[in-house]
């Protein structure tokens, strides 16, 4: 049935605030709602099938289970420990990211940066030209997209990171987000560390004494030390 557009006046947030307040209220929604609704102003009415109420209280399930398992994911990162990282990382190196690329050939949408490293933390015979792989895409305004969990790299940042090299000589940044750590400068001119993911996982503290920011020769000293641990 064709309706005339003057006799649907209900707009997108109204219909949906009726429909939740309707299934929230019944014990019975499909009878309910295969009853008629009523047009503000024309006095004519909507009729809505079984099917397609079945088909709109489904589409609601799926969307709420689709967002709870978004928020269980990001409430269940498991925080890895900079002792944990150290001990997993082939390098670790201070530097800046000096450029990007994309890689056309890959299966999937991957970016190659170089990295210019400053001091070595971890590791031997390390270059001091490192190129490292992530999953991602350059938009066409140069801007950088990636996975949730991917650690992403854009040219100029100052960076201390945490690194895995593969059989194969690929080195990616080690547990995706949580192994880069970022560098900026507060208005006093003093350089400051923070994590991508929250507050910095120091070792030999419990995580209610984690700190947000650390003062850039506070963290390096910090990874200095872990280094010496036994690996």
């Amino acid at each position: 049935m064709n309706y005339e557009p003057s006799t649907i006046l209900y707009t997108e947030g109204e219909y949906l605030r009726k429909f939740v307040s309707l299934i929230s209220s019944t014990k019975d929604p499909l009878k309910q709602m295969e009853g008629k609704m009523h047009s503000k102003t024309s006095h004519r009415y909507l009729k809505f099938s079984a099917p397609t109420i079945f088909f709109l209280l489904l589409s609601g399930i799926m969307l709420s289970l689709f967002v709870w398992q978004l928020e269980a994911n990001a409430l269940t990162l498991h925080r890895t420990s900079l002792v944990a990282l150290m001990k997993s990382s082939d390098y670790v190196v201070h530097g800046i990211v000096e450029d990007i690329q994309a890689l056309e050939q890959e299966k999937q949408p991957t970016i190659l940066a170089e990295f210019s490293v400053l001091e070595v933390l971890k590791g031997e015979k390390v270059p001091q030209e490192v190129r490292i792989r992530f999953q991602g895409k350059i938009t066409e305004k140069n801007l950088v997209t990636a996975p949730p969990h991917e650690a992403t790299l854009s040219p100029t940042e100052e960076l201390v990171l945490f690194l895995t090299r593969w059989e194969n000589g690929e080195i990616t940044v080690t547990d995706g987000i949580q192994g880069k750590f970022t560098i900026s400068e507060t208005d006093g001119g003093e350089k400051v560390v923070r994590s991508t993911v929250g507050a910095i996982p120091l070792a030999d503290q419990d995580p209610e004494d984690w700190l947000a920011e650390m003062p850039l020769t506070q963290f390096l000293k910090h990874l200095r030390k872990i280094a010496t641990y036994p690996q």
